[in-house]
């Protein structure tokens, strides 16, 4: 019943644009989506679209949809993203080209080619000028707004450690670029021998070596690969820096985690496995050492 609600929203919402009457009346197939939103492959006349809805829980957690409809169009004109056809920010809706390409697996994200096809692709990004409506996006800050909405108790053993992570690479820090900062193989596509990332909602201007530390994270890349990664960079990234920023990456991950699963209660399982499984990497205190 949920699903067939949130299907209903979306095309009150299409029917409610200009733009997006057409899509509104056509075929909608439900995709797998992010753990908050709902996504649907539409069929129109004119070709296939990728429609999603975002979950208002997902504000809470760091995603800004006015801010990524702005980065999406930069991405795209840069050939990075698909070009987005339609969006209504304020109720999580964006409507995209579907892009027939294969999805990655992490194993095949893991391989050396495709490794130097991202890191080839980070660096574009990144060389991208900021444009407006891009929000500032700070990773200590979204530390502490994540933080703010779990009880102090529940942070307190990472908390020392997190200040001065984040102190160092703020001291380090390089001109903000555009980010995505959720850099998994799920949100590669592989397009026409190209590559393309998808879901932009938590990306901003800021610290590119985050961009490198959660594609790290993500990937369990050993040293030879994250190296490799780093190469195709093609950029001097000091290695106690991305030591820094892949702990930081994986606490700010960790916070979300336990936020999600306080917000979705009884569904909050695999929200939570997921924050123990990082929570041991924090432990640790390796990163992607």
């Amino acid at each position: 019943m949920a699903a067939d609600a949130d299907e209903a929203r979306v095309r009150a919402l299409l029917r409610a644009h200009p733009d997006g009457r057409e899509i509104a009346a056509a075929p909608f197939r439900a995709i797998a989506g992010g753990a908050l939103n709902r996504c649907w492959r539409v069929d129109t006349d004119v070709g296939p679209r990728f429609v999603r809805l975002a979950s208002e829980a997902a504000r809470g957690l760091g995603a800004d949809w006015e801010s990524e409809a702005a980065l999406l169009a930069v991405a795209n004109r840069a050939g990075l993203a698909p070009a987005p056809m339609l969006t209504v920010p304020a109720a999580g809706l964006l409507v995209s080209e579907f892009v027939p390409g294969r999805v990655l697996t992490r194993d095949e994200a893991r391989r050396p080619a495709l490794l130097t096809a991202i890191g080839r692709l980070l660096r574009k990004l990144h060389d991208l000028a900021p444009s407006p409506g891009i929000r500032r996006l700070d990773f200590a800050t979204q530390a502490r707004t994540l933080e703010a909405q779990l009880d102090a108790a529940t942070y307190a053993g990472f908390a020392t450690q997190a200040t001065a992570v984040f102190a160092r690479l703020e001291a380090g820090q390089g001109a903000a670029v555009p980010c995505h900062n959720d850099v998994h193989a799920e949100n590669i596509i592989e397009h026409d021998r190209r590559l393309l990332l998808v879901d932009w909602e938590y990306g901003g201007v800021g610290d590119a070596v985050y961009d490198l530390a959660g594609c790290v994270v993500h990937l369990a890349l050993d040293a030879a690969q994250r190296d490799l990664l780093l190469d195709a960079y093609d950029a001097e990234v000091p290695r106690v820096r991305m030591r820094d920023a892949c702990w930081g990456y994986d606490y700010v991950q960790w916070l979300w985690y336990r936020v999600a699963a306080n917000r979705s209660g009884e569904r909050g399982e695999g929200a939570l496995t997921e924050a123990a499984v990082t929570a041991q990497r924090l432990e640790r205190s390796r990163g992607c050492a």
